[in-house]
This record gives C-alpha cells, structure tokens and sequence, in this order.
C-alpha cells in the first residue's frame, strides 16, 4: 500500500492544525535554548508521521510531552498542547483496549503536576484543569470511537436483519410452490 492511501484524512487534518499553531507560536520564540530544540524536534517529526503512523507517532508525542512536563525547566518554547491533546484521542480510536489506551493520557495527567512539583517552579491553579484535559481529550476520542462502533453495529444488524427476511421470503415462496406441485 502506498503513502498516499494510508493516509487518514482526519488525522491530517490535526495534524496540520497543530505544526500550524506550533509555527505561529514559534515565532513569539526567537531564543530557545538547545534542550527545547532537542525536546520539539521529536514532537514536530512525529506530528509530521502521525497520519501514516498514527499509533507510534503518538506514543512519541506522548513520551516526549512527559518528559517535558516532568523536567519543564527544560520545555521553553512553542505549545505542545494541542498536538497532546490529538494524540490522546487519537489514543483512545485506536487502541482498543482501553487500560493501555488510558495509560498515556493518564500519564501525562500525572507528570505536569508532579514537574511542578520536582522542578521548584511557582504553583499555578490551573495545572490540575491542565492535566484533566489531557484524560478529556482521550475521553473525545473514546465517544467518537464508541459513536462509530455503535453505527456499525447498526448498520451491520440492519444488513442481518434484511438477509434474513429475504431468506423469509424465499422460504415462504419455497413452500407455496411445494403446496401448489403437491
């Protein structure tokens, strides 16, 4: 299969959303030290893969942005919060089982707190909303996973439903034409 047809549309469409705030927001960072540079080149190449390779594109992201929350004296520069919150969506649609699929944004949750904390910088009232948005946005891609699953089945009931009262029909006409040879 080619590049071009595995690419999943939506997933493109993020994906550009996100490198596009990350480009305008990098621009209000004319001097970032190396670390930052060493810690967004991963969360922009993976943002970059994260249409064909959606499952291990956000695991980069993840870890790199769990990194980055558990030592953020290092992270000045652009957001990574949009393409966090993709990823943990992206997250929930793909893996179906939901401990392993929860683990990452669950992750993150717990080390944006736990860098403040460790890193000696000022508390902020905001950081636990923060961290729950990250098990919110997993939550999205969850119920659109769920909404998907459930119009499936429905439209997989429907296909059963109508073979069986064809199969009903056929069976009726069967026995009527038994009746009138016998």
């Amino acid at each position: 299969m080619s590049l071009a047809k595995a690419v999943r549309k939506p997933y493109l469409a993020g994906s550009i959303i996100c490198i596009c705030f990350f480009l305008l927001e990098l621009t209000a960072w004319p001097n970032m030290s190396p670390w930052s540079w060493l810690y967004l080149a991963p969360y922009c190449i993976a943002l970059l893969l994260l249409t064909w390779f959606p499952v291990p594109a956000s695991m980069a992201i993840l870890v790199t942005h769990i990194a980055c929350a558990i030592i953020p004296a290092i992270c000045d520069g652009p957001s990574t919060l949009y393409g966090t919150w993709l990823v943990c969506g992206i997250v929930a649609f793909e893996i179906k089982r939901f401990e392993f699929a929860i683990m990452g944004p669950l992750l993150c949750a717990l080390a944006l707190p736990l860098g403040y904390w460790t890193g000696g910088i000022d508390y902020n009232p905001s950081i636990p909303v923060l961290a729950c948005s990250y098990i919110g946005a997993f939550f999205v891609g969850f119920a659109i996973r769920w909404k998907i699953q459930t119009e499936q089945r429905k439209t997989d009931l429907a296909i059963a439903q109508e073979q069986v009262r064809r199969q009903q029909k056929r069976l009726k006409e069967i026995h009527i034409l038994h009746d009138s040879i016998g």
